[in-house]
C-alpha cells in the first residue's frame, strides 16, 4: 500500500476494521496512442509510431497487522502494456512492496519498501529497488503528506545510466467537503536528483503538480456513482554538463490527464481516460508530443 492510500484510509470520517485482510483487483484498457514510447527507462524515447495501445494490470494485498497504533501490509502487482503496431515497445512490469505506518502524536509516519522488474520486448530491461518514508497529517478539511525516498535502478545492458535517484516531495489535499477525500483538490511539488554511473546521465528535476478529484454520488460507491479526475504537471529537468564542456541538456515536460469512471457495482467501474504530454529540449531529438485516449474497466475487492 502506498503513502497516498495510507493517508486516504486515515482520512475517512468513519473507519472500521476490515474482517478480510486480503485485497484483490485489476484493470483492462484499450485505446489510441499517438506517439508510442519506450518506457522502461527513466528518460523515455519516442518511437514516432501511433496505433492501438492495450493495457492490463492485476494486484493483490494482505493486511498483516491493523491495530490502533500500527499497520503493516504486503502487496504485489503485474502490469503489461502492449502496442500491436510497435511490439518493441511492449513493457511488462512486476513487483511487490511492504508498507508500515503508525499513529504517533496526531501524525501518521510510515515507510514503504518495494522492488520492480521491467521487461521491454520480452527482454529484461531494468530492476528498481525503492524505499520511501513519509509523514501524513489529517485535518477535517486538509491532508498534508511530506515524503523522502530513494530508488536504485539497474539498467540491464546500460551500465552508464545505472544509478540512484533521491527525492523529496510534499502533497497537500484540500478537502472540498469536510472529511470527504472523494472531493479534493491536490497540490504537489517533487524535487529529485539522479546520481548515475556516467555523470552525463545524471540530472536534477523539479515537478509541481495540480489535481482535482470529484465523486458524484454517495461516499460509498453504488450503481451510478461517477468519479472524475484531472491532473497537470510540469517537469523542469537539467542534465549534468558533459565532460567535453558542451551545453547540458535541459528538458521541459508538460502533462495533462483526465478520466471519468462510472460504478457498475460496488466493486466494478467502467470509464474513459485522456492524456496529453509535450516534451521540449535544447536537444531536438528529445522533443515529442503524445496524445492518449481510451476505455478502461477496473475491479477491486
Amino acid at each position: 500500500m502506498d503513502p497516498l492510500q495510507q493517508a486516504k484510509n486515515k482520512a475517512k470520517a468513519t473507519k472500521t476494521a476490515d474482517p478480510n485482510p486480503w485485497g484483490f483487483g485489476g484493470s483492462l484498457s484499450t485505446g489510441f496512442d499517438s506517439n508510442i514510447l519506450l518506457e522502461s527507462v527513466d528518460n523515455p524515447t519516442a518511437t514516432n509510431a501511433k496505433g492501438v495501445a492495450n493495457g492490463s494490470e492485476v494486484h493483490a494485498s494482505y493486511q498483516i497487522l491493523n491495530g490502533d497504533t500500527g499497520r503493516l501490509s504486503a502487496s504485489g502487482n503485474v502490469e503489461i502494456n502492449q502496442y500491436p503496431v510497435e511490439p518493441t515497445a511492449e513493457m511488462i512490469r512486476y513487483g511487490g512492496s511492504l508498507a508500515a505506518s503508525w499513529s504517533l502524536g496526531g501524525f501518521d509516519p510510515g515507510v514503504v519498501v518495494g522492488f520492480n522488474k521491467f521487461y521491454l520486448n520480452r527482454d529484461v530491461a531494468a530492476n528498481a529497488t525503492t524505499i520511501n518514508v513519509y509523514v501524513a497529517k489529517v485535518f477535517e478539511r486538509n491532508v498534508s503528506i511530506l515524503g523522502a525516498g530513494s530508488q536504485y535502478v539497474e539498467y540491464i545492458g546500460n551500465e552508464s545510466s545505472t544509478g540512484t535517484t533521491y527525492d523529496i516531495s510534499y502533497r497537500h489535499w484540500v478537502l472540498l467537503a469536510p472529511g470527504d477525500i472523494n472531493k479534493r483538490l491536490e497540490l504537489s511539488w517533487k524535487m529529485s536528483r539522479l546520481q548515475a554511473n556516467d555523470d552525463d546521465a545524471a540530472y536534477g528535476t523539479s515537478v509541481p503538480g495540480l489535481g482535482l478529484n470529484w465523486r458524484f454520488g454517495p461516499s460509498k460507491p453504488e450503481l451510478g456513482t461517477v468519479d472524475v479526475s484531472g491532473r497537470a504537471t510540469y517537469e523542469f529537468r537539467t542534465y549534468h554538463q558533459p565532460a567535453d564542456g558542451s551545453e547540458a541538456e535541459r528538458q521541459r515536460l508538460a502533462t495533462l490527464g483526465g478520466s471519468g469512471d462510472v460504478w457498475l457495482t460496488e466493486h466494478l467501474t467502467a470509464g474513459l481516460y485522456l492524456g496529453y504530454a509535450q516534451r521540449v529540449s535544447n536537444v531536438t531529438l528529445s522533443d515529442y508530443n503524445r496524445l492518449q485516449a481510451g476505455l478502461r474497466l477496473a475491479a477491486n475487492w
